[in-house]
């Protein structure tokens, strides 16, 4: 093979893995936000009772 086709590889592999690391790097950070929400969303649905509750009591 040439130093040309060897090149072509090296740089396509590279390309290769940097497209890998970038989209890890994606699902990762979309994965923390959306674990993120669903507890936010959790504590808010159990949050506004109690707080209704202690409103009304000092109503």
């Amino acid at each position: 093979m040439s130093i040309d086709v060897e090149l072509a590889l090296v740089l396509g592999l590279f390309m290769i893995g940097a497209v890998v690391l970038a989209i890890d790097n994606l699902v990762y950070a979309l994965s923390k936000r959306l674990s993120r929400w669903m507890r936010n969303r959790k504590s808010v649905s159990r949050t506004p009772p109690a707080f209704t509750s202690t409103q009304k009591k000092r109503f």
